[in-house]
């Protein structure tokens, strides 16, 4: 890249940072409380049920602490591990909670839907897709983006990248929602989405008929795989797989209709992915990482941590630290920590990144003079502890 088009990229990315600075970014409350900040970047706090933990708050402290090898997933799903959460999230045989050769073998296995050399396939089918849902939206209307296109749209590539049936969405669609912040729920709630999902995937497994060639297949062929195995990574895909992208493409066409500077910018842009990971990573669904636990004293940036402290990566306000940063790289900001950091970084964010970039290009080449309504109630933000999101979006399609 020569350098003035290097200095043009500069200039936007900028620019897209300076607009998203100014506008409400739907902010939740920081995770846990009595916080006693330490050594730069790391703070002391209680969690929801009274559990002393460390938070890192700053992007660099977040990648020194979730790079760590002594800083353990599966050590925090252990059952003697305290618990940071009321309600049960992930299970401990989850991709998300495992470690070492066990992590790395379910990462292969998913990896096979999710890898680059699939990427062909997959992104020409997320644009049909995204083509013949916007195709079926009146083109003069007010409407609530949410449940017309961006929680519809990942379901459809979703039950697509397992080899589902569309018509399996009515049977798990929303159990998944609020997968990553069970504490919003009562005890009773969750234990009932979790039961569904669990109903939906074992009556899949155990019926041929009901997934063609795609992932679930995939997982039931692999070798390398125990039923129960193949059955958690259908549940990391059902749950991740659309809460990330629903909450995702919400927040990132939210920040180009409340700001048209950044709108603009997306639909001048040739290459508008870099933009969209900025976004995404500013304003992360997942405002904090599945909770580690020391397995090792260790000295970090500063901080010294014991045996046994559970740890948490601040990532939503890490990025709302670097946003605020002139100094951080733009670099940076495109790989930021949104979809986790080191080892278990999410292996579906590339999948991710392709459909909110596809979706958020055609709905903003479609609907040009598209604009947020200007009523009281055309943004409902959804705070959990431990995510955010818009779960209403009022918008005038043609707002000329």
């Amino acid at each position: 890249m020569n350098a003035g088009v290097a200095s043009e990229d500069e200039f936007v990315a900028r620019t897209v940072l300076r607009e998203l600075s100014r506008i409400d970014r739907g902010v939740p409350t920081p995770f846990g409380t009595d916080r006693e900040p330490t050594a730069a970047g790391v703070e002391r706090r209680r969690s929801p049920t009274g559990v002393p933990f460390w938070m890192a708050t700053d992007s660099g402290t977040c990648k020194s602490v979730l790079g760590q090898a002594a800083v353990s997933r599966s050590a925090a799903c252990a059952p003697s591990a305290p618990s940071l959460l009321a309600n049960p999230t992930i299970s401990p045989r989850s991709i998300m909670s495992v470690d070492g050769a066990q992590h790395a073998k379910l990462k292969r296995a998913a990896m096979k839907r999710l890898g680059k050399h699939a990427a062909v396939t997959r992104c020409a089918n997320i644009l049909e897709r995204t083509r013949t849902l916007l195709n079926g939206m009146p083109d003069a209307a007010t409407v609530d983006l949410v449940p017309a296109f961006t929680a519809k749209l990942p379901l459809l590539n979703l039950v697509d990248l397992l080899g589902l049936p569309e018509s399996s969405i009515a049977e798990f669609g929303g159990a998944g929602e609020v997968f990553f912040d069970f504490d919003s729920l009562s005890p009773e709630q969750a234990a009932q989405r979790v039961a569904r999902l669990l109903h939906f995937c074992l009556r899949t497994f155990g019926d041929p008929e009901q997934a063609s060639d795609g992932a679930i297949a995939d997982f039931q062929r692999d070798p390398a795989l125990s039923r129960k195995e193949a059955v958690e990574l259908t549940l990391a895909f059902l749950t991740a797989g659309y809460h990330t992208v629903a909450g995702q493409l919400s927040l990132v066409l939210y920040a180009a209709l409340a700001s048209p500077v950044i709108g603009d910018l997306m639909r001048q842009s040739a290459a508008p992915e870099p933009l969209v990971k900025i976004l995404v990573h500013a304003m992360p669904v997942t405002t904090v990482s599945f909770p580690r636990r020391m397995t090792a004293p260790l000295m970090v940036d500063g901080n010294d941590f014991r045996s046994g402290d559970m740890v948490v990566a601040g990532l939503g306000e890490a990025g709302e630290r670097d946003l605020s940063d002139e100094e951080v790289p733009v670099a940076a900001h495109e790989n930021g920590l949104a979809f986790g950091y080191g080892r278990h970084r999410c292996p579906g964010e590339q999948f991710s990144i392709e459909q909110i970039t596809t979706a958020a290009m055609q709905f903003l080449h479609r609907y040009p003079r598209a604009a947020l309504s200007k009523t009281d109630d055309a943004i409902v933000w959804q705070a959990g502890l431990t995510t955010r999101g818009i779960s209403k979006m009022i918008v005038e399609l043609d707002a000329s």
